[in-house]
C-alpha cells in the first residue's frame, strides 16, 4: 500500500518528459512519500500518475483512470527509465479512449439500428414440402448422351509396346555441384576518436583540462540512475587547493597559480580510474565522482591525491604552503539521493576548511549533524 500521499500537480494534458523528470526527483528526495499528478481529458477521464519510491528498488510507477465513479488502474510498473514511463502513459492513456476497448467505458463498436437493406448471412433454406414429397420423376433428369467406348478398340491402344529406337543413346546425369553459400566475413567498424574528443574537448574548461560544472552534474545524474538500477556504490570527492602566504602576521589563503593549478591536474589524472570524473564543482573547489566506490576506497584515493600534491613543488608553491581540504560522502553508506550527498559533500569540505584538517569523511561528523528534510 502506499503512504503518505502528495500532491505534486494538476495537468489539462498528459504530462511531458520535464514534468516526469521532475516528479521522479521530487520522489527521490522524499522517499516512501507518494507524489502524483492529474490531469483531466476532454470525454471526462481523470487520470493520476503517481510514484512512489522506496529505500531499495526501482521507483514504483501506477496509472489509474477514473470515469463515470469507476477507477480503473492501467499499469504498475517499477522502472527508473523516464522514457520508457512516458512511452507507457501515452499508450495506456490512447488505449483507454478506444471506444469497447475500456472496461468501464463499454460502447458500441456496430450500431444498433437494423440495417436498411437485407442482409443475407448463413443462407440454408429448407426445400418445400411439396418437394420433398413427390418423388423425381425419370424425365426430370438429364440423360447422358455420350456412349461407352468399346473394349473391343481401346485395349489393343492400350497395351504395353515397346518403343523402336534406331540408336539408343544411354541416359547420362549431368554432373551437379555442390552448392556453396559464400563465407560471411565481419569487418570491425571504426570509431571516430576525434569525434568523440570534440565532444569531450567542448564540456572542459580550456585552461584547466577539468570538465566544467554542468557536465560534471549531468554524469553525477547518469552514475546515479545506473547505480539505483545495479545498486552498486557511488562516492563523490569535493576538494579545495589554495596557497598559504603570511600577510600582517596572518596567514592568508590565495587561489593557485594557473601553472600550479595545472600541474595538479596532471597529478591527480594519474592517479584516478579512466571511469573517475575530474571537474570544477565550485568558483574555487573542485570534485572527483568515483563509480562503483565505496566509503573506504575513496578515502584511500583522497590519501593518495594528498601525498601526491604534497610530496614536490606544485610549479613554484611549496607543499609547507599548500592548503589542501577534501570532503567525501558516498551512496548508500552515508545517503541514498543526490541533493543529500552533495550537501554531505558541501559540509564536510566546509568543515576541513574550519579546522584545517586535509581530509574529512561523512562519517566521521556524522553523529554531530542535523539533517534538514
Amino acid at each position: 500500500m502506499f503512504r503518505k500521499t502528495g500532491i505534486s500537480g494538476q495537468f489539462q494534458n498528459n504530462p511531458e518528459l520535464p514534468a516526469l523528470h521532475q516528479l521522479l526527483s521530487q520522489a527521490l528526495e522524499n522517499r516512501g512519500k507518494q507524489m502524483q499528478i492529474v490531469w483531466k481529458t476532454p470525454y471526462g477521464a481523470i487520470f493520476t500518475l503517481i510514484v512512489l519510491c522506496n529505500l531499495r528498488g526501482d521507483p514504483r510507477w501506477c496509472l489509474y483512470c477514473e470515469l463515470k465513479g469507476k477507477r480503473d488502474l492501467l499499469f504498475d510498473y517499477n522502472s527508473c527509465d523516464v522514457i520508457l514511463v512516458n512511452n507507457l502513459i501515452t499508450s495506456s492513456v490512447t488505449e483507454a479512449q478506444k471506444t469497447g476497448r475500456s472496461p468501464f467505458a463499454a460502447g458500441q463498436k456496430l450500431s444498433a439500428k437494423p440495417p436498411e437493406s437485407d442482409v443475407i448471412q448463413n443462407f440454408n433454406p429448407e426445400p418445400p414440402a411439396e418437394i420433398e414429397a413427390s418423388p423425381a420423376k425419370p424425365e426430370s433428369t438429364s440423360k447422358s448422351t455420350s456412349q461407352p467406348t468399346p473394349p473391343t478398340s481401346f485395349q489393343p491402344a492400350a497395351a504395353p509396346q515397346e518403343m523402336p529406337f534406331a540408336n539408343p543413346t544411354p541416359y547420362t546425369p549431368p554432373s551437379v555441384v555442390p552448392t556453396r553459400l559464400p563465407s560471411l566475413l565481419l569487418c570491425p567498424r571504426n570509431i571516430d576518436g576525434e569525434a568523440i574528443q570534440n565532444v569531450m574537448t567542448s564540456l572542459r574548461n580550456q585552461h584547466t583540462g577539468m570538465f566544467m560544472t554542468p557536465a560534471f552534474l549531468y554524469f553525477l545524474e547518469q552514475e546515479y540512475f545506473r547505480n539505483l538500477r545495479s545498486r552498486s556504490s557511488l562516492s563523490v570527492i569535493v576538494f579545495d587547493l589554495r596557497e598559504e602566504s603570511p600577510e600582517d602576521g596572518n596567514m592568508v589563503r590565495k587561489s593557485l597559480p594557473a601553472a600550479a593549478l595545472v600541474e595538479a591536474v596532471v597529478r591527480i589524472t594519474a592517479l584516478k580510474r579512466h571511469v573517475d570524473i575530474l571537474a570544477h564543482y565550485d568558483d574555487e573547489s573542485y570534485a572527483l565522482l568515483l563509480p562503483h566506490t565505496k566509503s573506504a576506497g575513496a578515502k584511500t584515493l583522497a590519501n593518495r591525491l594528498i601525498r601526491s600534491l604534497t610530496d614536490r613543488p606544485l610549479a613554484n608553491v611549496e607543499p609547507s604552503r599548500l592548503a589542501i581540504s577534501i570532503g567525501c560522502a558516498s551512496i548508500p553508506e552515508d545517503f541514498v539521493d543526490l541533493p543529500k550527498l552533495l550537501g554531505a559533500t558541501d559540509l564536510t569540505l566546509s568543515h576541513a576548511k574550519k579546522t584545517r584538517t586535509r581530509l574529512v569523511m561523512y562519517s566521521d561528523i556524522r553523529n554531530s549533524v542535523t539533517v534538514n528534510q
